[in-house]
């Protein structure tokens, strides 16, 4: 794309730089679409172990403090005031609630003037309700959301759902744009398929939560293996290390040919993928996260495992049911895996079609070229 503007673009995350996250879902897309101009991230703090390359195109700049928490976002919230006047007119793609909240603080709340993407990545004010905290707060969060959606160029959505969901809301239909939460991995999924002898590998990529919840996936892996067939399971729980004792204790009582607990990098997701046959996602169905689009199914997808997976959770419980290409039950429900068989992962390359990160750099070109060139 070639620069019409000399302003920079200002890349505002909660992130860490060095967050596997924030590289493949927005980091990736900036440097893929080869901008010619300036582009500044402004991240809270820098990965353990993370280089920053002086060849890189996005310059890092950390607003993260020693004792974190409220401190780190005062920070933050002078250095947009700083960037505001020393950058007057620059462009800023917003990523995640609590950036948009100080991007707008910092504009004394005015945004009118301001050119940015908003990129909420969830429902944040509808989680502090779900969570049941301070009813004010969730108030004056849904106001601050809806001025940020108002006055943004586009307000990026991971799933139609989600954009319905805040157009009822909130309104401001034209402002949407649907960007699932992408995979960096290219499709290895056609002509896959489970074993008809041997081990089937089930595996969970994830972290544990009140929305991911830990029993609730060893009841899914339970009756998986009941029905596979102990002796031919092999259960998987890539997980970050402080879930591992807890996560040893619990699944251990599953019935398994062998209970595998560790932690993957994002990079080593392929290898880690390559011999696994199911992959398994547990979200508890809520208001907030009925709307969401799961990074793991996206990867899941792209690796040609058969996703089990409770309904009711994102965009694409119609393909998987249409092309038997996925095993869905209902949260909390029996999980029959009597079709299991007959289930084939090749349809789903419509599904990754969707989710790709080339996907997400077409749709967000164009709104990029629209911030930087008005």
């Amino acid at each position: 794309m070639a620069k019409q503007s000399r302003l920079p673009i200002i890349l505002v995350a909660n992130n860490p730089f060095g967050h596997h996250l924030l590289t493949s879902q927005l980091l990736d897309l900036y440097r893929e679409l080869d901008l010619d101009t300036k582009i500044v991230l402004l991240c809270n703090g820098v990965t353990q172990g993370t280089e920053i390359s002086e060849s890189d195109p996005i310059k890092v700049i950390s607003f993260a403090t020693k004792s974190g928490g409220p401190l780190a976002h005062i920070n933050l919230l002078f250095k947009l005031i700083a960037l505001r006047f020393q950058h007057r007119g620059a462009a800023y793609h917003l990523r995640g609630f609590v950036a948009g909240m100080v991007f707008w603080l910092s504009r004394l709340f005015i945004l009118g003037s301001a050119k940015y993407i908003y990129d909420p990545r969830g429902a944040f004010f509808v989680e502090w309700r779900e969570a049941g905290r301070s009813l004010l707060l969730s108030r004056l969060f849904g106001f601050a959301e809806s001025k940020l959606i108002k006055h943004s160029v586009k307000t990026i959505v991971t799933s139609k759902k989600f954009g319905r969901l805040y157009e009822r809301l909130f309104g401001y239909r034209s402002k949407y744009l649907t960007i699932y939460n992408s995979t960096s991995f290219a499709f290895a999924g056609s002509g896959k398929a489970l074993p008809k002898q041997g081990p089937v590998r089930l595996v969970y990529l994830g972290t544990f939560n009140y929305w991911h919840d830990m029993d609730e996936l060893c009841r899914v892996m339970d009756a998986a293996a009941q029905q596979i067939g102990p002796d031919r399971t092999e259960i998987f729980i890539y997980t970050s290390a402080k879930f591992h004792e807890e996560a040893q204790q619990k699944f251990s009582a599953i019935d398994c040919a062998a209970l595998h607990i560790g932690y993957v990098n994002y990079h080593d997701i392929p290898d880690a993928m390559s011999d696994k046959h199911i992959g398994v996602s547990v979200v508890r169905p809520t208001l907030s996260t009925g709307i969401a689009s799961p990074i793991k199914i996206s990867d899941y997808v792209a690796h040609g495992l058969l996703p089990l997976l409770n309904s009711g959770i994102g965009d694409f419980d119609g393909h998987f049911k249409e092309n038997g290409s996925a095993m869905l039950y209902r949260f909390g429900g029996q999980v029959d895996l009597s079709k299991i068989a007959a289930a084939k992962t090749a349809p789903n390359k419509a599904v990754y079609e969707n989710v790709s990160r080339a996907r997400s750099r077409e749709k967000l070109a164009p709104v990029v070229e629209r911030l930087l060139n008005g």
